[in-house]
């Protein structure tokens, strides 16, 4: 959370240059309003790596490419 508030208030680095969500093995990712604002989740490495399984008004569900 301190790393969101310092890149949305102060114009520190967003947290997806030192935050790698993938160490933790989760099958699923969702994606939400906060995850877009403080760029959580690096855009590139999401399209690469997971595929849209939904998109419900603000959310989005992607899952693990296959070979992943």
């Amino acid at each position: 959370m301190d790393a969101s508030i310092r890149y949305a208030w102060y114009g520190a680095p967003p947290p997806s240059e030192y935050y790698d969500f993938r160490v933790h093995g989760a099958p699923y990712l969702l994606i939400g309003d906060f995850g877009r604002w403080v760029h959580l989740y690096d855009p590139g490495v999401v399209e690469r790596d997971y595929e849209l399984c939904v998109s419900i008004g603000g959310y989005e569900l992607y899952r693990v490419k296959q070979g992943q």
